[in-house]
C-alpha cells in the first residue's frame, strides 16, 4: 500500500483531539503559576547546608564528626577528615552540617575557621591531578588568596 502526502494530512478526529488536549494541558501548565511538590526546594540542592536538627538517623555520625572538631573551638588546628563509603549514605550531608556549626561557633569566639567540601563523585571523569588541582583552587578561593601554579 502506497502512502502519499495527502494521506498523512487527512484529518483524524481522535488524533486532533489528543493533540489539542495535550497542547492545552501543556499551555495551561506553562502559563500558570509555578507549582512544586517541594515545600522548600533548596533542601534537595546539593549545595544547601542542612541544619543538623533536620538530619534523622545519623546521630552517631554527627557525634563522631562533632568530637573530631571539638578541639577547634579551643583554637587548635582542625583535623583533616577523609570520609569514605557508598554514595548517598549522608557523608557530605553530616560533615557540612557539623562544619557549618563549628564555623558559626568559632566566629563567635574570634577563631579563624572555614571549610571546603569537595565531592569527588562529581569529578569521576577527572584525573587525580585535576581533582587535586580543583581542591587547591577551591581552598585558595575560600581563603581569598591567589592560586597560581607556574
Amino acid at each position: 500500500m502506497k502512502n502519499n502526502d495527502s494521506d498523512l494530512r487527512q484529518p483524524n478526529a481522535e488524533s486532533d483531539w489528543t493533540q489539542e488536549s495535550e497542547s492545552s494541558v501543556v499551555d495551561s501548565i506553562l502559563d500558570g503559576d509555578a507549582q512544586t511538590v517541594f515545600e522548600n526546594k533548596d533542601l534537595v540542592d546539593s549545595s544547601t547546608i542542612v541544619d543538623q536538627d533536620r538530619i534523622y538517623g545519623r546521630n552517631e555520625q554527627l557525634a563522631a564528626e562533632a568530637r573530631a572538631f571539638r578541639d577547634t573551638l579551643d583554637g587548635e588546628r582542625p583535623p583533616d577528615l577523609l570520609l569514605y563509603g557508598p554514595s548517598g549514605t549522608g557523608k557530605t550531608l553530616t560533615v557540612k552540617a557539623v562544619a557549618s556549626k563549628v564555623k558559626e561557633r568559632t566566629q563567635e569566639s574570634g577563631i579563624a575557621f572555614d571549610f571546603v567540601a569537595v565531592n569527588f563523585k562529581t569529578m569521576e571523569s577527572h584525573t587525580l591531578d585535576r581533582a587535586v588541582w580543583k581542591l587547591g583552587h577551591q581552598t585558595a578561593q575560600k581563603a581569598g588568596v591567589g592560586w597560581d601554579v607556574p
